[in-house]
């Protein structure tokens, strides 16, 4: 019996040794609920133990965030504004639901000078391009920013985990329409990303 009891703290002791093997702490099931204020620290040493995907929060510091929500409907399509950062027009029944659909959308400027756009559902598509209008007169409150500093527009690639860039403001094409007097660039989406403007 005696036996018995000491294998079994062996394995207890076992189990919490392994645990805390090689990492400070293990990872806990519990997700921030207030993302905006933080400042995500690259050096945690948990992400060596328990490597996972990069966003494009990581190492950024967040200023400010302007948050909205809507309802688009999924036979009539339409706008949806949030504080005059952005717009986007979903052309009827081109979803990849067949319901009406909530839709929330997250901007945030970074004390690097960008604007970052986040919309969810990250899963919505659309069969035919929905368009998508940003508005960065939001930097304008910074300095160094006037009506003739170049832009980037740029999309976050979750395969590289980098931003690259789609667009420079000098360039309108047929795709990317930038409007210098609204401080819009308007283009065409098949499904969300994350987006952000940034001078160049």
């Amino acid at each position: 019996m005696k036996t018995l009891k000491l294998f079994a703290l062996l394995v207890v002791l076992a189990v919490v040794v392994f645990q805390n093997t090689g990492c400070d702490k293990m990872p806990t099931s519990a997700i921030p609920t207030d993302e905006v204020a933080v400042t995500k620290d690259a050096g945690n040493s948990t992400a060596a133990c328990f490597p996972s995907y990069r966003d494009p929060y990581d190492d950024v510091q967040i200023i400010k965030t302007w948050e909205d929500d809507g309802i688009i409907s999924y036979r009539k399509g339409g706008w949806l504004g949030s504080r005059h950062t952005f717009t986007l027009y979903v052309y009827p029944r081109t979803m990849s639901t067949n319901r009406d659909t909530y839709l929330s959308s997250k901007v945030s400027l970074t004390s690097e000078n960008e604007l970052i756009f986040n919309f969810v559902p990250d899963g919505l598509s659309f069969s035919k391009p929905a368009v998508l209008t940003l508005n960065y007169n939001l930097l304008f409150d910074r300095k160094g920013f006037n009506d003739n500093t170049p832009l980037l527009l740029k999309w976050w690639n979750p395969a590289t985990e980098e931003w690259e860039v789609i667009a420079k403001s000098e360039r309108s094409n047929s795709y990317y329409q930038w409007d210098r007097g609204r401080r819009n660039v308007s283009f065409l989406i098949d499904h969300f990303s994350i987006y952000l403007i940034s001078k160049d």
